[in-house]
């Protein structure tokens, strides 16, 4: 911070930034070689790009566990967690002066804070991230009348878009969205296998608040 005119106006800023990156193992099951190589029964070529979004145990990135010998196996891999935050506030305070006295205060705040789930399984429907932001705006007057008189306006104005999910995905599905006008992928589920896809990319609606404040204070000595 610091004067930007001598005895009259002065400007304040601060920022704070958090990045956290934490690694967690899980474990899935997936489709070993042999279903997918006919050794169940025929494989439709249309089928065959959908059952490659399983990988192969012991394939990107993952480590067998159990190979269950029907066409499953239980497969391990790390799972990443980044969180970005940011939060960034300004401030500029004027001094007037003359026959009505007073200052005028300006507030910005911003907070956007994001955290991302990067799955081993890259197809997994729950690789989405979160996203929250918050804005804030406030001026407030104040005026000395006269020496018995106190004047206080104040306007704020708050935007604020709740935690919200947005998916994350680290490759083109385009080709197997399930219809021409659908706008993602959707989701498969195959019964003692790990679903794959994303039923809905849904956020949570946003928030603008307007307030409005204004104070008249009178002061009477004996």
């Amino acid at each position: 911070g610091g004067p930007i005119m001598k005895d009259h106006t002065f400007f304040f800023l601060s920022y704070e930034g958090l990045r956290e990156r934490q690694g967690t193992t899980t474990t899935f099951t997936t489709i070993t070689a042999g279903p997918r190589n006919g050794a169940f029964g025929p494989v439709s070529p249309v089928v065959v790009p959908y059952l490659n979004l399983w990988p192969l145990p012991g394939q990107d990135g993952t480590t067998l566990v159990t190979d269950f010998g029907d066409g499953r196996a239980l497969v391990a891999g790390t799972n990443q967690r980044p969180v970005n935050s940011d939060f960034g506030s300004l401030k500029l305070d004027h001094q007037f002066s003359g026959q009505k006295k007073g200052f005028l205060a300006f507030n910005y705040n911003r907070d956007e804070g994001k955290v991302s789930n990067i799955n081993a399984f890259k197809a997994s429907g729950a690789n989405i991230g979160l996203r929250s932001r918050t804005e804030v705006m406030s001026v407030q007057h104040t005026s000395l009348l006269s020496n018995s008189s106190l004047n206080e306006f104040a306007f704020g104005y708050s935007k604020t878009k709740p935690i919200g999910n947005i998916p994350l995905p680290r490759e083109d599905y385009s080709k197997l969205f399930f219809g021409r006008e659908a706008g993602q992928m959707g989701s498969i589920g195959i019964s003692n296998i790990t679903g794959v896809g994303w039923v809905d990319n849904a956020t949570s609606p946003g928030h603008n608040t307007l307030t409005f404040k204004d104070n008249m204070s009178l002061t009477r000595q004996k």
